[in-house]
């Protein structure tokens, strides 16, 4: 009796003890990553080899919102070299380029008034008769969009930058998304827009614009442009 009873306790110490070991959590796969909200980066994707790419169109304007964008074709040259590439609309301005290189450049080495230019910095300049160079953004789903950024002087020469800078949705010139200036010596060495919400519809288009600003002098316009597009439902 008393070794069955021992035996009997034993069996029961060791049930109470598993009973008590907490279990074992097996470990869970990680929930699939989200890919239907996709994000732009409008200076980085920069293409100097074949335009339009994708959702990026390089184009140019007679006024802020002409009907027409007529596409640039012409690869910039100029005393740059590979230095900075880009596009130029027909008789050379507006112009959309960039610098190719990870470091900040200054030049044209040839041109009396030279320009920095940060590293894989993309620089618009408008043309003569006050035409906007345009980077045109290209809405590949139907959806909402934020959008932030800067347009930025890059002419630190005479005037310095002096420039007007708009973003338009479907070349709206009325309710513009966003409007503003840049002034090198004026206090406005940037124009900032921050998280500007906007739905679109596939195939609708933003347009980011330089034109030659209140001066109405496109000499020393030179201005930078960051922006970030995100499809945020």
């Amino acid at each position: 009796m008393t070794a069955n009873w021992t035996r009997f306790a034993a069996v029961m110490g060791l049930a109470v003890a598993l009973f008590l070991i907490p279990a074992k959590v097996l470990a869970q796969a990680p929930p699939p990553l989200i890919t239907n909200f996709p994000s732009w980066e409008l200076a980085s994707e920069f293409n100097d080899v074949t335009n339009p790419i994708g959702v990026w169109t390089y184009c140019s304007k007679t006024t802020l919102s002409s009907t027409t964008c007529p596409t640039m074709l012409n690869p910039f040259v100029s005393t740059w070299g590979s230095d900075v590439l880009g596009w130029t609309a027909t008789g050379g301005f507006p112009v959309v380029v960039h610098n190719t290189h990870p470091y900040a450049i200054t030049g044209p080495p040839a041109y009396p008034y030279m320009v920095t230019v940060p590293p894989h910095a993309l620089a618009m300049h408008p043309g003569p008769n006050g035409q906007y160079a345009v980077v045109r953004f290209t809405a590949p789903f139907t959806g909402y969009y934020k959008i932030s950024g800067q347009f930025y002087a890059l002419d630190d020469n005479l005037s310095g930058t002096i420039t007007d800078v708009h973003i338009l949705k479907n070349n709206n010139a009325i309710t513009q998304l966003f409007a503003g200036n840049v002034n090198y010596y004026g206090g406005a060495r940037y124009s900032s827009f921050t998280s500007v919400s906007v739905g679109l519809i596939a195939g609708d288009t933003l347009d980011f614009q330089v034109g030659f600003g209140v001066n109405r002098n496109y000499v020393f316009g030179s201005t930078g442009l960051n922006a970030v597009i995100e499809k945020i439902k």
